[in-house]
Order: structure tokens, then C-alpha cells, then sequence
């Protein structure tokens, strides 16, 4: 549709077109304008609402440009307070709902954590057009002292669920417009040394099954948590003693070996199909690590490390075993690193065998630090 500038001058100039209509725009005032028929009838109109609706507000120049920009501003004042009134919670639900079918059931899980741990405690029951962008850089400010990382996660999917309100015509603007990111993320280096994974193995030792049994197999293997916490009895052969991931964050399909280590803390596991640590619904993963995580620092009072600290304490533990950067980036599957780009397309050499002598290295060397007599 054309935008022009409307003036009494300007729309008296309007031409009419061959046949149909033409729609002119104000620039001066979004979704306002004028529909000019083939038989040079001129009729103002305003786009409103969540479902786009057009509005006719009456004819030129019967209704004058002036009284018809007002008419138009009032209704457009109505649609937006009418739009931003439904409240944050139902509208998050929604949007979980919705948006969430797009994602893997891991990324669902970690983007309604997030936004329900920061920002539904605080908005709960306010329409969503009453959240302003103060409140909201308020809230990621709060975030970026002790957890730089979490402000900028909150930050990517608060922006994107005010995004979708805008779409899905529940807000006019999101409060994110001309938001920037609330820190510059600098790369963890947190790796635990031995004492310490001794005191962490010890520890899900006592708490077991499934939060221990998780942790355990994070230290294994060294695989992203969402990744062991969605897998299932099916992925895994006894036969070759591997784990098909099919489902990854780089969304290739991911092969790795284990040992007889992994064996052994499988076999804590009370089932033997479907998830190995299912939810209160056996078809969804379980997802009380948050509250184990807790309790687990308020034990251990080891200096502050993620969940995620243990997949590069895994390839740091592999670096000083010896083991090759290439074969660590694959048993990572990293989809960068020392082979990347053309050359990881055709390099098609998996290094099995150097992965297999990695893993039954490490879980060797963690059977050492589990005998070990170091303490914290």
C-alpha cells in the first residue's frame, strides 16, 4: 500500500485508479488512510486491532481531514489499550504453548524456566502493555552481576516473547524495541579438578537415582545436559556399547562410545524403556534438576560451577590424558573446532577407536580419583 503525506491539497489531487481501489496511508499517523474507489468515491479508513480490522470513518469531503485523523487517533488509542490488557501469565502460557512446538522438548523446558523464574514472579497478573522497558532492563540488571551468562539468555527470550505478542497482535510495540543486550557474555573457564569431582561423585553417590545417577553420566560422557536428560533406553547398544543422540543442539546425529563405568551407574536406573530419567509424565523428561542443583551447592560449598562446567571439565580431564583435540571436539560433538568448515565435510574418518580409548581413559582415571585419598 502507498504512504503518502495527507493534506487537504493531496487528497484532493488523488486520482482515481482504472478499476478497484487504491489505498493511501498517512505517514503522520500509522494504519490511518484513505481508500479511493475507481469511481473516485473517497472514503477514510483505520486499521486497528489484533485482527487487523478495517474501520470506515466516512467519506471525503464530508468528513474533513482534520476530524478524520482525530477519529482515526481515538480509535487507534482504544485498540492499543484494549490490546495490552490481557495479562502476563496467560500470555506466557500461550506462548509457551504456541512457540514451543517449534522447539525440541529440552529448549521448551529451558525457555519457560527462564522466563518463569525471572520475570513472572514480577509481573505475574499486569497486562502485558503496562510492562514498560524500565521494568524490564531492571530486571536483566539484576542478573548480570553474578550471572552474566543467565542475564543474556533472559534477555534473547524475553525480547522473543514480546516479539510474539506483537505478531499475534496482543501488544502494539514490545518494550525490548532498541534494547541491547544487557552484558557481553564472556566464556566460562570453570573446570573441577580432582578433589573437587571426587567430593561431587561422593555426593550423587548419597542422593542417587535420578539426579545423582544425571550428574554421573554428565561427568561420563561429557554431553550437554538437555541431551542425557531426553534420552532414551532405545539410543543406547549394549552390543557396540554406544549412544545414538538424534536429537542435538547442532542438529546432527551424534555417536559415542562408553565403557564399563557407565555400566555400572546405568544400572541404578529402575527401568529399562522409554526415558532414562522421565517426568511426573513418563513421556516428558524430568525436570527437577534446578532445586537438586541447589541442594547440591548448599552441600558441597565448592566454588560456584554450572551443570554445564562439567562437559569442559570432561575435555579439559581428556587434554591432560593426552587425548587429541580432534578426537575431544568429536566426542563433543562440536561442530567447530580443530576440523571444521570444508575440511569437516570431507573428513569423513569418525576416529571410533580414539574416541573408545579416550572414554575408557577417563573412566579409569576417574576410577583413580574416586580411590584417591585427597580432600578438600
Amino acid at each position: 500500500m502507498p504512504k503518502v503525506h495527507l493534506t487537504d491539497l493531496s487528497v484532493r489531487a488523488l486520482k482515481a485508479p482504472e478499476n478497484g481501489t487504491v489505498t493511501y496511508f498517512d505517514d503522520a499517523t500509522p494504519a490511518f488512510g484513505v481508500r479511493v474507489s475507481y469511481g473516485g468515491k473517497k472514503t477514510w479508513i483505520v486499521i486497528r486491532g489484533k485482527r487487523r480490522s478495517r474501520t470506515r470513518l466516512g467519506t471525503y469531503p464530508d468528513l474533513p481531514l482534520t476530524d478524520a485523523r482525530k477519529k482515526a487517533k481515538k480509535l487507534l488509542s482504544d485498540a492499543e489499550h484494549e490490546v495490552g490488557r490481557k495479562p502476563f501469565g496467560a500470555t506466557l502460557d500461550q506462548y509457551i504453548e504456541m512457540h514451543g512446538q517449534k522447539l525440541k522438548e529440552s529448549s521448551k523446558l529451558e525457555v519457560s524456566r527462564v522466563l518463569k523464574r525471572h520475570f513472572l514472579p514480577e509481573y505475574g497478573q499486569r497486562p502485558v502493555g503496562q510492562i514498560t522497558r524500565q521494568s524490564v532492563a531492571a530486571i536483566l540488571d539484576s542478573l548480570v552481576v553474578k550471572t552474566p551468562g543467565e542475564a543474556t539468555h533472559a534477555y534473547c527470550n524475553i525480547r522473543t516473547f514480546f516479539r510474539w505478542c506483537v505478531g499475534h497482535g496482543y501488544l502494539l510495540h514490545s518494550p525490548c524495541e532498541a534494547m541491547s543486550s544487557p552484558s557481553r557474555y564472556i566464556p566460562r573457564q570453570r573446570a573441577l579438578n580432582d578433589m573437587e569431582l571426587k567430593a561431587l561423585w561422593q555426593f550423587t553417590d548419597r542422593v542417587g537415582y535420578p539426579f545423582g545417577t544425571f550428574v554421573k553420566l554428565l561427568v561420563l560422557t561429557g554431553q550437554r545436559s538437555g541431551e542425557i536428560n531426553s534420552l532414551h533406553f532405545n539410543a543406547i547398544d549394549y552390543g557396540s556399547r554406544t549412544i545414538t543422540f538424534s536429537e542435538t543442539k547442532n542438529g546432527r546425529v551424534h555417536v559415542i562410545p562408553f565403557g564399563n563405568l557407565f555400566v555400572e551407574v546405568l544400572g541404578t536406573v529402575p527401568h529399562r524403556t522409554g526415558l532414562l530419567f522421565p517426568g511426573r509424565e513418563s513421556d516428558k523428561p524430568y525436570n527437577g534438576g534446578g532445586k537438586q542443583k541447589w541442594l547440591m551447592d548448599k552441600e558441597l560449598k565448592l566454588p560456584h560451577f554450572t551443570l554445564h562446567d562439567l562437559r569442559r571439565t570432561f575435555a579439559t580431564k581428556l587434554a591432560e590424558l593426552g587425548v587429541a583435540p580432534h578426537v575431544v571436539e568429536r566426542l563433543l560433538n562440536h561442530s567447530s573446532g580443530v576440523i571444521s568448515g570444508v575440511a569437516a565435510i570431507y573428513n569423513r574418518f569418525e576416529y571410533r577407536n580414539e574416541m573408545r580409548a579416550a572414554v575408557e581413559a577417563w573412566e579409569e582415571r576417574l576410577r583413580a580419583i574416586m580411590k584417591g585419598n585427597s580432600q578438600l
